[in-house]
């Protein structure tokens, strides 16, 4: 294996696949809003597909093995699959259809994302994963700004539903040129990838687990509310929105490499800022302001995440590669989903969405500074020690909570069998009186 070639074809995958994602996941929300959905509405069509990639990232988890042969074949399968589900999405105005494509689409995306990782952490070890993912932060936002600065010229020059129908053929076609590209690579060294038996260090996989839940939720339902906001309250056009997407995509290309030379335990910076911008959105509507808060979001946003694929990189080590991208995969698939429930609960209100995304960055901030070793503010040692013992509770919680749900199904089966029983019995009954009484 070429690992300098792979290396700089994997950052050029991302800058064609983010122009392809600028075009059309980039605007679905906007397109979502167009058709006069709002918070409820969008999340009802996000949340099949947060379900579908928790699933995909469990049985991944579960059955590692499935994913340590023909990588190649089956990446580039998903691959191709994510960016043709794109094709028929302007054409179905119906938010049930668009719910069932969406799904079908985030599936598709998910496996594909999974093997991208695999690509990713059976090739290199922590410190070259760690450039990768900042140079394809950066390669990616940088497409995403000519992305983006496309869509929003063609949603202002183009006008009626067929101007998505436009954007997303352009969009999908684009993306396949990335698949093109993977199909070029060797990627004979991921067969067979060995697997750990087990999962050590579980403290420390849970704490990172759990700070990229609390981040992925948070960031899927402030944009799921942000974009709405600014449509059905502020009174947005969609190009203006979509403009908003340009901003912060030009301050992720700006942050990445600042993130990246800083140590991790910098990025706590980043979070922090990041708890704070949701916050300000209902009060700061002007553009004047809303434009720069896009930037702040996006760009402290970025060294979050890098935080979180930093954790997770050195993680593999425990977990094997397959399992360490599963992980990550339901991770998010699950912050998705989370962030769909509430955003469906919580309908038009916009200003407790905020604040709920608002106390989960915080509580991500919390998790790092208390239960993530590399990063925390209490020494290592007793990091390690809280992290455990979260570890602990939470895994017998959910054990505690499996046998009783186990024995509320098991005593429910058994109250319908003696319902049945009793009225066989009954029915008999009635029989025999009637024969007997003819």
């Amino acid at each position: 294996m070429d690992r300098s070639s792979l290396k700089w074809s994997l950052v050029a995958e991302m800058g064609l696949s983010s122009f392809y994602s600028a075009l059309t996941r980039g605007i679905f929300l906007v397109y979502l809003s167009e058709l006069g959905l709002d918070l409820a509405g969008i999340s009802a069509v996000s949340a099949g597909g947060g379900a579908l990639s928790l699933l995909v990232g469990a049985l991944a988890f579960k059955s590692p093995g499935v994913l340590s042969s023909r990588v190649r074949e089956k990446l580039l399968l998903v691959h191709a699959l994510e960016r043709v589900c794109w094709m028929p999405m302007a054409l179905a105005g119906d938010p049930a259809v668009l719910a069932i494509l969406f799904s079908a689409q985030s599936a598709s995306q998910a496996l594909s994302s999974l093997c991208m990782h695999v690509v990713m952490y059976g090739s290199f070890g922590e410190d070259e994963v760690r450039d990768v993912v900042a140079g394809r932060i950066s390669a990616g936002a940088a497409s995403s700004i000519v992305g983006l600065s496309l869509a929003t010229a063609l949603l202002s020059l183009l006008e009626g539903p067929e101007k998505y129908e436009v954007i997303f053929l352009l969009g999908a076609g684009i993306g396949l040129l990335s698949t093109v590209l993977m199909s070029l690579q060797d990627l004979s060294h991921l067969e067979g990838l060995p697997q750990p038996d087990g999962v050590e260090e579980g403290g420390r996989v849970f704490a990172a687990s759990a700070y990229q839940l609390l981040l992925s939720s948070s960031g899927v339902l402030l944009s799921m509310s942000w974009i709405p906001f600014l449509k059905h309250v502020a009174g947005y056009e969609d190009y203006s929105i979509a403009a908003m997407g340009l901003v912060g995509t030009a301050a992720s290309l700006v942050s990445a490499p600042l993130w990246r030379s800083l140590s991790p335990r910098a990025c706590r910076a980043a979070v922090a800022l990041n708890s704070v911008v949701p916050l300000l959105i209902p009060f700061w509507t002007s553009a004047l302001l809303q434009y720069p808060l896009q930037g702040l979001a996006a760009s402290t946003f970025s060294g979050a995440s890098l935080l979180a694929t930093y954790l997770f990189a050195r993680y593999s080590r425990w977990l094997g590669p397959v399992r360490s991208s599963a992980l990550t995969l339901a991770v998010s698939g699950l912050g998705q989903l989370t962030a769909s429930s509430l955003g469906a609960a919580l309908d038009g209100m916009y200003e407790v969405a905020f604040v709920l995304s608002s106390a989960a960055k915080a509580s991500a901030l919390a998790t790092t500074m208390l239960l993530v070793p590399e990063v925390s503010y209490v020494p290592p040692h007793v990091a390690r020690a809280y992290a455990n013992a979260a570890y602990g509770i939470t895994l017998m919680g959910f054990r505690v909570s499996l046998a009783v749900t186990r024995e509320t199904l098991a005593a429910a089966l058994r109250l319908v069998a003696l319902t049945l029983a009793l009225l066989t019995l009954y029915v008999i009954y009635r029989v025999a009186i009637a024969l007997l009484a003819g």
